[in-house]
């Protein structure tokens, strides 16, 4: 028999609740930063520095964003190492050592289709894995390799055919933006103060409720330009919501008490409107100092993807 849910205990869906509560309307402003950066740059010659510069730190974010760790390894790098510190629980751990050391040095030199694919190859030789299906933390760290990398891949693709620019991860190292600098000490800081369940709020926070790519989408049937970006956005966007039901799942199945949520939301909250700076700086400014205001104090309209709205909202 289930335990008894003692009085003044929430349970997930509670939990889950307040905290998209909380995080949406700053979902809201991310997606209006990339819908105003692409209503405002029709093509690739209007204004191409800012284009430019969007889609370096884009690149950047996919890369070494600090969404699921807090060492500098970021998205891709990051779960490599991890699996190569748990190569002795998996099958093979000799041959795995081997296969996730190249890819470690792959990595820092994605530049192109050959290398994307021969990068993803590998990953899929090192851990058989369905990341639709939770389990094995392995799968879960091969998942975040497959769909990061391939994050990167789109947007570096995007950057390279319409401005002749070649990045890789490894150039990209050192140009963090800094308000993404500013969200990283912040997730760092939850992380010390509120250990394994600040961890899980900044997991829940990483992706920024795939705000900016379903605002991508909008331009379906937009300028050439504007359509390429609409593209990058449809092949993102539900593997960002998958990550973003995952990591709603689970800070809230650590949380039980308005106790404990009041602290961890205020940390979604934190974390949330300082990713709107880095999103807002990427793109340009589209934003307002008054709206700024408006939103860091909620007061903006909230996105929030339709599959997390149905599970947490519809009875």
């Amino acid at each position: 028999m289930a335990a008894e849910q003692s009085v003044g205990d929430l349970n997930p869906k509670e939990v889950l609740k307040d905290l998209v509560t909380k995080a949406s309307p700053f979902w809201g402003a991310e997606r209006v930063t990339a819908i105003r950066f692409l209503e405002t740059h029709p093509t690739a010659q209007t204004d191409p520095d800012v284009s430019i510069l969007a889609l370096q730190g884009l690149c950047y974010k996919e890369a070494w964003g600090s969404g699921l760790a807090f060492d500098g390894d970021g998205m891709i790098l990051g779960p490599i190492k991890r699996l190569l510190q748990a190569t002795d629980r998996l099958a093979e751990p000799d041959r795995n050592r081997q296969l996730l050391s190249r890819l470690e040095g792959e990595f820092h030199e994605l530049r192109d289709l050959a290398s994307y694919r021969q990068f993803q190859s590998g990953i899929r030789q090192v851990v058989p894995f369905n990341p639709e299906v939770p389990g094995d933390p392995s799968n879960e760290e091969a998942g975040v390799l497959v769909d990061e990398s391939k994050h990167f891949y789109l947007f570096m693709k995007l950057l390279e055919d319409t401005y002749g620019i070649s990045v890789t991860p490894l150039s990209l190292k050192n140009a963090q933006p800094s308000a993404d600098l500013q969200l990283q000490d912040v997730r760092t800081q939850a992380k010390r103060k509120h250990k394994a369940v600040g961890g899980a709020a900044s997991h829940f926070t990483e992706g920024g409720g795939s705000a900016i790519f379903h605002g991508m989408q909008q331009f379906r049937t937009g300028t050439d330009y504007q359509r390429q970006w609409a593209r990058v956005g449809n092949s993102i966007y539900r593997e960002e919501v998958r990550h973003l039901t995952h990591g709603a799942h689970e800070v809230a199945e650590q949380i039980h008490t308005q106790d404990e949520l009041s602290p961890i939301a205020e940390v979604v909250g934190d974390i949330s409107w300082h990713r709107v700076l880095m999103r807002n700086q990427i793109f340009g400014n589209p934003l307002t100092i008054l709206e700024l205001r408006e939103i860091k104090n909620g007061n903006w309209e909230a996105f929030i993807p339709s599959p997390l709205r149905q599970e947490v909202f519809d009875d």
